[in-house]
């Protein structure tokens, strides 16, 4: 029987400095590697996220950082939109830019109408929202269309967002945003206001 005197790590540190990221192993008393790797700054990094199932704060989180970079308007779309598009999605919004969602008519749930008008009833003008029902089964997309001009696109319903598997957050490219955005507004500009 071999036997070996190689012993596996007892730690690993992680030190992030501006651009850089440093990875130190630990194996008992000998700093055995460090690897220093140079990092594009935060602003050229990929956009959107992949995030876990059963992540729901990292979904709250990441969904929240889109909305809040909003300057006028969030268009939410999403055909089994619920109350969570307010109460987790809008609400990162900053005070006096306009959400409006639009559900479609025969996959929006019901929870949506009476937290919709529990929240006018409470930020009137201070937080804006409209919401809209397109025609039955005239949706398939989710995303967040923000200031009319970025396209978030979601890989699931935000009720059930990474809930049973895992779910990402990405910008459209440039070459369809444009396209989509018109889209988009198409449809809200056809839907009818919710009753």
């Amino acid at each position: 029987m071999a036997t070996s005197n190689h012993r596996q790590p007892s730690s690993i540190a992680i030190n992030v400095h501006g651009g850089s990221v440093q990875v130190l192993v630990n194996i008992g008393d000998a700093h055995a590697a460090v690897l220093d790797r140079n990092l594009p700054p935060a602003a050229e990094a990929p956009h959107g996220a992949f995030i876990a199932a059963r992540s729901p704060f990292d979904v709250f989180a990441e969904l929240a950082k889109v909305v809040r970079a909003a300057r006028c308007e969030v268009l939410i779309v999403d055909p089994y939109v619920n109350a969570t598009a307010l109460t987790d999605v809008a609400i990162a919004a900053q005070e006096g830019v306009h959400i409006h969602i639009l559900g479609d008519r025969a996959g929006t749930k019901t929870s949506l109408a009476p937290a919709a008008s529990r929240w006018q009833a409470q930020y009137k003008a201070e937080r804006p929202l409209e919401v809209r029902l397109a025609r039955d089964r005239s949706l398939h997309d989710r995303l967040l269309l923000i200031d009319r001009t970025q396209v978030w696109n979601l890989s699931q319903s935000i009720a059930d967002f990474a809930k049973k598997s895992p779910a990402a957050i990405e910008r459209s490219g440039a070459g369809i945003e444009k396209q989509k955005a018109v889209a988009y507004l198409g449809l809200w500009t056809d839907a009818a206001p919710l009753a």
